[in-house]
């Protein structure tokens, strides 16, 4: 036989072979047949089998074991969800165990020079310092009061039952002192009493409408939701149904969120007793509410007491943190019972999350997604409502059960807070990582595969992939499913167009709170996404740690000011040879809101890594000290 023989013969059985397993339905082993014949006879004659592979693969979502790394091994198995046999799981142990030895040094790193818009004096005090947010926006904030009483705000208030309570609540709204337009929104949660008739007592002095979904047990989240998407006005509010609002709330509201809608609010809270006072009391004498005294709560969980009345248990803070202007973590104090903020938020972070089905840590979990997509929060005193004590002191919810579901929901769900760094043989994979890390695909080679697992043998363990194919051959996505199309740790984002910068919707694209960006081809230390991690929870104030010189003495020429969109793509694609970079995504997006602030001509807000700079402080890293 022939050496043409021969070859004809290979390539038939390869075939054959890889045909066999798709038959089969054992769709990981025959994308693995074809990709082997692809490679040595051309992609043609297999192009929609391996199509099929990948879709059928994708569709059944089964991890396959052979396909993931020791780190990923440990994690899902720690976690419950990967039951492999005791071989493998101990030479992943020992692989973990051989990455933590791997050595520990301290960064050398070099703070940047700040340019001219940002100095030490104006730089911000921290995280959430929306004074500082604010003084960007001072020249372009328009001043003119003429449209003061057509900017409106709708006010969502949820309730399951209690019509009385929620009647007392309905009536300080129709004692509001403004000029701004205002509509009421009651949101049912399928309460077994009739809520209607108490709305259509207010149809006659209020702007009231009534939307209702059916019981199916708490669902909190969801009826806020459909409360929201109800609303007209360009604000929301949402007040509890035991909120009694102070007179000024909708005027103070209105006017703060007018300034800058940047800023959430947040309302405190007083406590007092209304099971002697009725919706007509309250209609009758417009200061009924705010007259009552306070009282004892029996909330003692959360409050503090002072002279035998009960206070918000935020008010301390409030004061030492100058309404939260000084919090790293203003999110912990978004108590959805009483807030407000610009509706456009929704379109960006989503809604409430309605996986929460228990009382507690939902509203802390939206203010998370706020916080991390660059909005500012503040404890203001214009918004402050009355919480009416329910009759015989209790709840229709048992919150302490509740509770503690939901604390575990919001480990999975908020890395930024509350999340231990677990060591590497204890990990597990979380719902949302603190760290996504973004790379680049467009072809798939060794240089690529080696990257990949650098970045998945970290030390630090609580991190995605994000691979951003930049319109690929079915050939790159078909290499990149049979190695890693079943870890979790791993995702696909299909650009489908030319890649120029990093894209302002980092948020659509990555789960992470810190986004880090490596060069295709380059070898990650594994010890360095954890080192750059430790340096970003020590000090918030960093905004950039990256590894790349060129972009080191671009950051100390460049001005903001004269930023252009044609140099964020010369930067991005060829002058900044990025090789490794960490940032907060909240920076990214402060940084690009500023961004439009000093350029008018910036058509799209996409900021280049230079803007930063503006956010908080730069550090260079030798790439030595990542790289191996």
């Amino acid at each position: 036989m022939t050496n043409v023989d021969n070859t004809k013969s290979f390539k038939e059985n390869l075939l054959d072979t890889a045909n066999i397993l798709y038959q089969q339905e054992r769709y990981w082993d025959a994308l693995d047949s074809y990709i082997q014949f692809a490679r040595q006879f051309g992609i043609d004659a297999v192009h929609t089998r391996i199509a099929e592979c990948i879709n059928c693969v994708n569709i059944s979502g089964e991890i396959q074991p052979r396909h993931l790394d020791s780190v990923t091994t440990i994690m899902l198995h720690n976690a419950g969800t990967l039951y492999a046999d005791t071989h493998t799981i101990e030479r992943a142990r020992s692989d973990c165990l051989t990455l933590v030895r791997s050595g520990s040094h301290p960064l050398s790193t070099r703070k940047l020079e700040t340019g001219n818009t940002f100095s030490p004096e104006n730089s911000p005090r921290s995280t959430n310092d929306f004074y500082w947010y604010e003084a960007y926006f001072d020249k372009s904030r328009n001043t003119n009061t003429s449209t003061h009483n057509v900017i409106g705000i709708s006010v969502v208030i949820p309730t399951y039952n209690r019509p009385n309570i929620l009647g007392i609540t309905l009536a300080c709204l129709a004692h509001q002192k403004t000029m701004h337009p205002f509509e009421v929104i009651v949101a049912d949660d399928g309460s077994s009493v009739d809520i209607l008739e108490t709305v259509r007592h207010f149809e006659n002095v209020l702007d009231i409408k009534y939307v209702r979904q059916p019981d199916d047990g708490y669902r909190l989240c969801a009826v806020r939701n459909l409360g929201i998407r109800t609303a007209k006005h360009p604000f929301v509010g949402i007040l509890d149904c035991d909120m009694a609002p102070c007179r000024t709330w909708v005027e103070d509201t209105v006017t703060a969120l007018s300034q800058c809608d940047d800023i959430a609010l947040i309302g405190p809270r007083k406590y007092v007793d209304t099971s002697l006072v009725s919706a007509n009391d309250v209609l009758e004498n417009p200061d009924l509410v705010e007259k009552l005294p306070e009282i004892y709560s029996n909330r003692q969980e959360e409050n503090s007491v002072s002279n035998g009345v009960s206070l918000d248990w935020r008010i301390d803070y409030f004061e030492k943190s100058e309404n939260l202007r000084f919090s790293n973590n203003p999110f912990l104090f978004f108590s959805g019972g009483n807030v407000a903020f610009k509706k456009q938020w929704i379109d960006k972070v989503g809604g409430f999350d309605e996986e929460f089905t228990q009382w507690g840590r939902e509203d802390n979990e939206f203010g998370y997604r706020l916080y991390r997509e660059g909005c500012f929060f503040k404890a203001f005193w214009g918004a402050l409502a009355y919480h009416q004590e329910p009759p015989g002191k209790e709840n229709e919810t048992d919150r302490i059960a509740g509770a503690e579901i939901t604390a575990k929901l919001f480990l999975q769900k908020v890395p930024y807070y509350g999340r231990s760094t677990l060591p590497l043989e204890k990990s597990v994979v979380y719902t949302i990582p603190l760290v996504s890390l973004v790379i680049d695909v467009d072809i798939f080679d060794d240089g690529l595969r080696r990257s990949i697992d650098s970045i998945l043998n970290q030390t630090f363990s609580d991190l995605e992939i994000v691979i951003r194919d930049d319109d690929s051959t079915i050939f790159t996505r078909a290499a990149l499913t049979s190695y890693y199309g079943s870890n979790p740790r791993i995702r696909r984002i299909n650009v489908n167009k030319k890649r120029t910068a990093l894209p302002t919707s980092l948020s659509s694209i990555c789960r992470g709170f810190y986004i880090a960006q490596i060069a295709r081809g380059r070898i990650l230390h594994p010890r360095a996404v954890a080192l750059c991690i430790d340096m970003l929870k020590k000090n918030k104030s960093i905004a950039l740690i990256h590894a790349s010189e060129a972009l080191h003495h671009l950051i100390l020429e460049r001005d903001m000011p004269s930023i252009s969109r044609s140099e964020d793509v010369e930067f991005n694609t060829t002058r900044g040879k990025i090789s490794f970079n960490v940032f907060p995504l909240r920076a990214w997006n402060i940084a690009a809101r500023i961004a439009t602030v000093y350029n008018a001509n910036i058509t799209s807000t996409v900021p280049d890594i230079v803007g930063l700079r503006e956010v908080g402080e730069c550090l260079f890293v030798n790439e030595n000290e990542f790289f191996e």
